[in-house]
């Protein structure tokens, strides 16, 4: 999965809730300025660590996956040649009905 764009969209999103909230409340420039500066830095280093913990949860999921596709590549060829083996037994028996 692709977590890239976490850390900003969060930042984005909380900065966009924080701005139209002080812009309703009519808070001074100053304090606005103040505010959205913490807001955006509190929100950065929270959407980092959202990203940490899918990248290692994603990495562990992927692992398990490529586990199970390795295990179930190596089945299905397995089961490929076993009704190989059934038809040809099953043709080997109609030819020796035959004769």
């Amino acid at each position: 999965m692709k977590t890239k764009h976490i850390p900003a969209l969060v930042t984005l999103l909380a900065g966009a809730v924080a701005a139209l909230l002080m812009w309703l409340w009519k808070v001074d420039f100053f304090t606005f300025t103040r505010n959205l500066l913490i807001i955006l830095v509190v929100f950065y280093i929270l959407g980092c660590v959202i990203k940490l913990i899918l990248d290692r949860n994603f990495k562990d999921m992927d692992d398990e996956a490529k586990e199970g596709e390795e295990t179930g590549a190596e089945g299905e060829s397995g089961e490929e040649t076993s009704t190989e083996n059934v038809d040809t037994e099953d043709e080997n028996a109609s030819g020796e009905e035959e004769q």
